[in-house]
């Protein structure tokens, strides 16, 4: 999964923002940055969003499934541009 939700317990209250996680080479381990703030529960609660956490929480599954449609649309786009055996053993001839 590449997004989650982070819920920080700060004094004001419940903070949340979308995280997004990825695989970083130089560390050799995967890293987090921050991919959007969203706000403090009660804030959010203000604006009229009853449930921020379950709210948010559908928002980053999306992200997520769109993620993955990217990557699977990528993945479809290298495999069917590479060129096949009979054109390369042709052109070594």
């Amino acid at each position: 999964m590449a997004y989650f939700l982070k819920k920080s317990n700060l004094k004001k209250g419940v903070y949340l923002q979308i995280y997004e996680s990825f695989y970083d080479p130089q560390r050799g381990h995967t890293a987090h940055k921050s991919y959007k703030a969203l706000g403090y529960v009660e804030d959010l609660v203000k604006k009229g969003i009853e449930d921020p956490v379950s709210f948010y929480k559908q928002k980053v599954l999306e992200l997520n499934k769109q993620r993955n449609e990217l990557l699977k649309q990528e993945k479809n786009k290298r495999i069917s541009e590479e060129e096949t055996p009979e054109k390369c053993s042709a052109i070594s001839l």
